[in-house]
């Protein structure tokens, strides 16, 4: 038993011991550290020194909430895809010679580099040290970063240093540090005071329209890109057009025109927006054709078959009562063989609007039921002519071709850009455009945009939904539908696309959150409806007048699928003939075996 107590005391007293041996600065940077921890969730903190540096106060801090990794200028460390996003990095600066661990801090949060930063010093930071830490923050994009400075003796006050990124990085000392928070150290402020980003045009189309944004005018190549344009409007970032020709100038932070994600863009997976993605489809040219399943289609014969076997049901199922209970109440006997249900021309006649002769001696309730049938059959069939005289005041357009099977046979030629081929054949399917679409013809975005513009229905196009939007909307606003789409000619759904921007990129998290929420505000619809007008405007097109100024009267092959409608009328009626001749005959033998039958009893 003793034993027991000496195993359990000793550890509480060690533990006892180590917390009141704790030092002022280690007790500070606990109290800092749930601070922050208190405004964002911490889960991984990396401790760095330089390796000869002994006076580090960080090897004697060990958390117990939180994982840490140390690490020094001599061991390489990468935290992003090891550890979680929520992180937060202490790095030792003492003497000028611990300047390089800015370098190794950077590689070691290589695209985590806007997370939060502390630079913990032993002694008050000099101006040049101030400023070397701006020149590299601003090299790296280092985002949240604040200075902590401690000194030897127990009763000087610690100082803090919060830096500013924007437009340029700098250092303000906080004066007041007895009621620090987490949201004080670390400016989150949603404005970029101006700074300057280079846009890159995209790579990928060479369609551009002149955009009128607060720093001059941008190129942009299709709808999305104006996103960046109202990004720069609302964070206060200035856009600089990227000159290839500068040589001072060698990177650019934002390129227009949103590609798919591939294996090329790795470290730009976590600001992928799901509002992002468009699926790869291809329209065909809509046809006046008219086929015999698509008049049943709009005409609706399911519905209409189901409505009349309802009456038709309703309708034998009250006369046979009602002549059950007259037959009944008049003590007259009645025989009511197995088809007489089945087949009751009063019933079919009633129901298609048709005359049809009453029973004699009927009663009134019989008669009513005749009326209510009439008036049925008298809106039934009125209902059918209207839907009729509908479809063939004006031709109605249809797909030509429903899949890929049907476009190969079709022998249309499918027109594509450089970019969307190079993408299929290589992320989606080696031999697509072998097996699947032989018929096809690279062409510029630029001529393809006319093309679709002018409506040109002699190809089928390959596009983005999103494109596919803006070409509905200009067919909406000139009352024309000249293509189609099927979800059957599906190359590819909901591929994901992003702007691609430089690694570490300073503009990453704030774009991302913006590009979340513009689809939710209804300003992407907004955009959609006005595109028509403005593209037009913009890129001076000049749209084609309607193909059909006034009416047109019908030919013989607008009319084409009656003919497959009266032959199946045709087939149902004579059917229905020579099912009544053999339920009559067969009717009248059964009636001479009864008279024969008859005729025996008397005679015996």
């Amino acid at each position: 038993m003793s034993k027991v107590l000496v195993l359990l005391v000793v550890p509480l007293m060690y533990l006892s011991l180590a917390q009141g041996m704790e030092s002022a600065s280690l007790k500070f940077l606990r109290e800092l550290i749930n601070a922050i921890d208190e405004v964002r969730q911490i889960r991984t903190i990396m401790a760095i020194r330089h390796s000869q540096d002994k006076n580090c106060l960080l090897d004697q801090w060990n958390p117990r909430r939180w994982v840490i990794l140390r690490a020094n200028e001599m061991a390489p460390i990468r935290i992003s895809g090891y550890c979680n996003e929520q992180a937060v990095s202490l790095a030792c600066i003492g003497n000028d010679s611990d300047y390089g661990l800015l370098d190794s801090l950077a590689n070691a949060m290589d695209n985590m580099r806007q997370e939060r930063i502390i630079l913990w010093s032993q002694s008050e930071p000099t101006k040049f040290l101030l400023h070397y830490i701006s020149q590299q923050a601003n090299r790296y994009n280092f985002v949240q970063l604040t200075i902590v400075a401690m000194n030897d003796d127990p009763n000087a006050v610690t100082a803090l240093y919060r830096m500013h990124p924007y437009p340029t990085p700098q250092f303000n000392r906080l004066n007041n540090i007895s009621d620090i928070t987490g949201a004080t150290l670390f400016e989150n402020g949603l404005s970029f005071q101006g700074r300057t980003a280079i846009v890159k045009q995209s790579v990928n189309s060479n369609i551009s329209i002149q955009v009128w944004s607060p720093s001059g005018p941008i190129p942009l190549s299709e709808l999305k890109d104006y996103e960046i344009i109202q990004f720069a409007i609302k964070y206060n970032l200035s856009l600089k057009l990227y000159d290839p020709n500068d040589t001072n100038s060698g990177h650019f932070d934002i390129q227009l025109g949103p590609r798919f994600i591939t294996k090329d863009f790795p470290t730009q997976m976590a600001f992928v927006s799901p509002n992002t993605a468009c699926s790869l489809i291809v329209i065909v040219p809509c046809s006046q054709k008219w086929r015999l399943m698509d008049v049943l289609q709009k005409l609706g014969v399911l519905k209409l078959i189901c409505c009349l076997s309802i009456a038709y049901v309703i309708f034998v199922s009250m006369e046979t009562l009602i002549l059950w209970l007259t037959h009944r109440i008049c003590n007259r006997g009645i025989r009511l063989t197995c088809l007489s249900p089945l087949l009751n021309p009063r019933a079919f006649r009633g129901i298609l609007g048709l005359p049809f002769p009453e029973l004699r001696r009927s009663s009134i309730s019989l008669r009513q039921l005749f009326l209510v049938i009439s008036v049925f059959g008298l809106i039934f069939s009125n209902i059918v002519s209207c839907k009729l005289s509908a479809l063939l005041m004006k031709p109605a357009q249809n797909p030509q071709v429903r899949n890929f099977n049907e476009l190969r046979d079709s022998g249309l030629i499918t027109i594509t850009d450089a970019y969307t081929h190079s993408f299929i054949k290589t992320h989606i399917d080696t031999e697509f455009f072998d097996r699947v679409l032989p018929n096809y013809l690279i062409v510029e975005k630029k001529e393809t945009l006319t093309m679709l513009l002018s409506l040109n229905d002699s190809y089928s196009y390959i596009m983005y939904t999103t494109t596919w939007k803006l070409l509905s909307a200009i067919q909406r606003s000139l009352d024309e539908r000249v293509f189609c789409e099927s979800e059957s000619l599906t190359i590819a759904w909901n591929l994901p696309r992003m702007y691609v921007l430089e690694n570490n990129s300073a503009l990453k998290w704030m774009l991302a959150r913006f590009i979340n929420y513009i689809p939710q505000t209804g300003i992407s619809n907004a955009w959609n409806e006005q595109l028509p007008y403005a593209v037009k405007k913009l890129y001076n097109v000049t749209f084609s007048p309607k193909k059909n100024t006034g009416p047109v009267p019908l030919s013989i092959e607008n009319l084409s699928w009656i003919w497959h409608l009266l032959i199946i009328g045709e087939s149902i009626a004579t059917l229905v003939f020579i099912v009544e001749i053999l339920v009559e005959n067969r009717n009248r033998f059964i009636c001479n075996m009864r008279e024969r039958s008859s005729e025996d009893d008397d005679i015996a």
